[in-house]
């Protein structure tokens, strides 16, 4: 299936947010969609960068992705976190014959809670990820918040922590304090919102910070994409 037709799919479907852009990040379309699964609250202009929307290690590291997929023809997911909420990014190769080549099609979905692929498309973890809100949490309360969203008893986190049942349930009482959650059930539902939903969710991933103003974002300093790729 082509860029123009996948568009015409994804489009159609509500919670899928697609845009275009080129290989060095610059957006060239976007549905409205696109915005919403991104925490904005009004759309930035079209020809926006990647960088203004994202923060930067994020962005960077979707930038490559885009040139992976335009080197190998083939088709990438990459879930991470932004704003706090868990999102996957599935980017596309345009159709060569009757598209320009140049160009990916991005696909943006919340709460990604199965990883892995269909077949035919490779998957990858961020290295990066903004937590928003939970950029609270201490390494530890990440810890025992991702298995919280795993479902995991306070003895089982314990346990899996090699900490006491006491030690576990203080610092889900301080992450609750830190959140402004009232109860166990919505301290899991923030961390599947985010896609934390074991251990391995937060392992090895870097914290980052989001774009300054979520509205109308300045490029950061010492971002100079243009538009004809030059730097």
């Amino acid at each position: 299936m082509g860029a123009t037709a996948l568009w015409e799919a994804l489009s159609s479907v509500s919670d899928v947010g697609v845009g275009v852009a080129d290989r060095i990040g610059f957006l060239r379309s976007v549905n409205a969609r696109f915005w919403a699964v991104l925490g904005w609250t009004e759309p930035a202009p079209i020809g926006t960068h990647l960088s203004e929307v994202l923060p930067v290690p994020i962005a960077d590291e979707l930038i490559g992705v885009t040139h992976q997929v335009l080197q190998t023809s083939r088709p990438i997911c990459v879930d991470t976190i932004v704003g706090g909420c868990g999102i996957r990014f599935s980017f596309h190769p345009a159709d060569a014959e009757t598209e320009d080549a140049s160009l990916v099609l991005m696909c943006l979905e919340r709460h990604p809670l199965v990883t892995g692929s269909a077949p035919g498309i490779d998957f990858a973890r961020s290295t990066f990820i903004d937590l928003g809100p939970l950029g609270l949490l201490s390494e530890r309360e990440l810890e025992v918040l991702a298995l919280i969203g795993a479902g995991y008893s306070v003895r089982e986190i314990a346990k899996v922590l090699h900490r006491s049942p006491k030690t576990i349930e203080n610092h889900r009482a301080s992450i609750a304090s830190k959140l402004g959650a009232h109860d166990r059930v919505e301290l899991a539902i923030l961390a599947r919102a985010a896609g934390l939903v074991g251990p391995e969710s937060v392992e090895g991933r870097v914290r980052t910070r989001r774009a300054r103003d979520r509205t109308h974002a300045s490029r950061p300093i010492g971002v100079r994409h243009t538009r004809d790729g030059a730097l």
